[in-house]
């Protein structure tokens, strides 16, 4: 199963990368810009997408609005990783179509134990 995982930065996507692929049956596919994710996921359906929130060309949130718009992937899960304290995005996250919520510490912790 294809993992979409959306970040700008190197070393995140090695990470989740590394991670993704712990979990049987999981291949990660690796987008630095938002826009090109948005591009794939409308030709594949991906079991589901890690979304960094702060990304250079596409907020997270926006990410995930348009996600919903695209045929087909108004159900597809999606995990919103931050730095930011949950407090800050819940509001806008919730309405964006979030399904879960991690802030990047305890993402890699929780599946690295796996």
């Amino acid at each position: 199963m294809h993992v979409a995982v959306v970040d700008d930065q190197e070393s995140s996507l090695a990470g989740f990368s590394q991670i993704l692929r712990r979990v049987a049956d999981l291949e990660p596919i690796c987008f630095k810009k938002a826009s090109d994710a948005l591009h794939w996921v409308g030709g594949v359906d991906p079991a589901f997408i890690v979304v960094k929130s702060a990304l250079a060309d596409i907020p997270g949130i926006d990410f995930i609005r348009r996600l919903r718009l695209t045929d087909g992937r108004k159900d597809t899960p999606v995990i919103f990783t931050t730095g930011k304290p949950d407090r800050e995005l819940r509001p806008r996250r919730s309405k964006s179509g979030s399904m879960h919520f991690s802030r990047n510490r305890s993402i890699r912790r929780s599946f690295s134990r796996t």
